[in-house]
């Protein structure tokens, strides 16, 4: 009987996101409950062709962007409170910081407005996971390419560490799942 091992973490990775991936990459959603939960980031009702295993990833990438468009009207609030009390009490530096601060939380929202973000296709290709996608804001193609390399040390089918495995076809599997397909 095969344990489920903890996955290996990028070493280059925000320790944030670790804490991140490690609570919800056991999540056990499939697509369909995915693409409800997140219905703005899949306007088109794309497939994706990826195995379970990789679910988890693509629940992180969602919540995580979903929550940075959620707090962009907070921020704009937060900002203008702040440069008026700034401004009010004479601190200029507080006050050019805050106003930069604003003006980039503006730029954003309306960044998103024009370009809004969604998936086009999320696939796995040669052992690795591949998204593509349009629009959305800083921040979102680091952490779409923080799960791009991640995948690469989890099982495509049950989310256990794993490795490139090359019998045929090249996929990213456990050592279980490697026998099970070789069985089938």
């Amino acid at each position: 009987r095969f344990k489920k091992s903890k996955p290996l973490l990028v070493q280059s990775a925000n320790p944030q996101w670790k804490d991140s991936v490690r609570k919800l990459i056991g999540l056990t959603m499939n697509k369909e409950q995915i693409i409800e939960a997140y219905p703005e980031f899949f306007p088109d009702r794309i497939d994706f062709s990826i195995g379970e295993g990789w679910l988890g990833l693509i629940n992180v990438i969602c919540e995580k962007m979903s929550r940075r468009i959620e707090s962009l009207d907070r921020n704009i609030e937060q900002a203008k409170k702040l440069l008026a009390t700034a401004t009010r009490v004479g601190h200029v530096e507080n006050a050019k910081y805050w106003r930069k601060d604003l003006r980039q939380s503006k730029a954003d929202k309306k960044a998103l407005s024009e370009q809004p973000f969604k998936f086009l296709q999320i696939k796995e290709k040669f052992g690795s996971l591949r998204i593509y996608y349009r629009g959305g804001l800083s921040g979102f193609g680091e952490w779409i390419s923080f799960a791009e390399r991640f995948a690469e040390e989890l099982c495509e089918d049950c989310g256990n560490r794993s490795e490139v495995r090359t019998d045929g076809w090249i996929r990213t599997l456990c050592i279980p799942c490697a026998e099970k397909m070789k069985e089938s």
